[in-house]
């Protein structure tokens, strides 16, 4: 049987979208001192492009066959939004 490949664990931090709900109208002023949320978020990194990287929080070691590793939900981060990236050990 093939050795399975194991991504590597990394940490990215990240500065994250989002959509605030006034529940109504607003006007300017509302939006002083509102600022986008920092993350954190940990997994596998299964790979990374140009402009994404692509993590797996999940591993299912025992559907592990042939040397293929299996991976449970994917989140993909805009290298746009990364704070930084810090491999685990």
């Amino acid at each position: 049987m093939k050795k399975t490949h194991v991504p590597k664990m990394v940490l990215i931090e990240w500065i994250d979208a989002q959509t605030i709900d006034f529940h109504g109208l607003f006007v300017v002023e509302d939006t002083e001192g509102i600022k986008p949320c920092k993350a954190q978020s940990v997994g596998f990194l299964i790979r990374e492009d140009k402009e994404n990287y692509f993590i797996a929080p999940e591993m299912w070691p025992e559907a592990n066959t042939e040397g293929v590793c299996k991976f449970k939900y994917l989140h993909i981060i805009p290298k746009a939004y990364v704070v930084k990236r810090r491999f685990l050990e």
